[in-house]
């Protein structure tokens, strides 16, 4: 039997509204937007909250004209909404990342003490979450992997960023072996064992 259809996220509503908005000129009712909408797979009872959201995010423009609000935005700002939803989805991104990554020393350091504590489950199933999380966003990401040079420049700035993050995991990684050693005293073999198991080997080290 096929897995129950995941829904859409709310980044991905965001992009099928951006698109409506970037294919025409058209200034929009909310009932039209509603209509639009829900021929795309948005429930219409959401779509006034994502267009408010929006809106305050500054990815579109609204105007409240008697009992109606209007919506739109410019064919020429379209480059920029695109770039600044690729953003907020690194952004987002790297905060899973570093989630990641501190779940998974939490786990390792229960693992390499061989304890299984009330905690080990909740801490499994928040990491296999966080996972999920993650990859649901590169995915996202992957979509815009043929955006325009600007924006290719804009996210190659990120790489030094990036790097740095990565030193600073490596220093923590060495640095909670070095930990554990004091901490366990007798037990160095043991744990060079867990941290090799895990692909930590005496080459890791920081990028130049």
């Amino acid at each position: 039997m096929g897995g129950k259809k995941r829904g859409m996220s709310l980044a991905e509503k965001r992009e099928v509204l951006l698109k409506v908005f970037s294919d025409s000129e058209d200034v929009f009712a909310l009932k039209e937007l509603e209509k639009i909408a829900s021929k795309r797979g948005i429930n219409s009872m959401v779509v006034k909250d994502l267009l408010q959201g929006m809106a305050d995010d500054d990815l579109i423009h609204a105007e409240k004209v008697g009992i109606s609000t209007y919506y739109w935005m410019f064919p020429s700002e379209a480059g920029l909404k695109i770039s600044n939803l690729i953003s907020s989805l690194e952004s987002d991104l790297k905060a899973l990342t570093s989630e990641k990554t501190k779940l998974d020393c939490e786990l390792a350091t229960r693992q390499a003490l061989v304890y299984e504590s009330e905690e080990r489950p909740a801490l499994l199933k928040k990491l296999k979450l966080v996972k999920e999380e993650r990859g649901e966003v590169e995915k996202e990401l992957g979509k815009f992997a043929d955006c325009d040079h600007e924006v290719y420049l804009q996210m190659k700035g990120g790489l030094s960023a990036s790097k740095d993050a990565a030193n600073r995991w490596v220093d923590n990684i060495w640095s909670l072996e070095g930990w554990m050693k004091k901490k366990f005293e007798g037990r160095g073999k043991d744990i060079d064992a867990f941290f090799k198991s895990k692909g930590v080997t005496e080459d890791l080290d920081t990028i130049p």
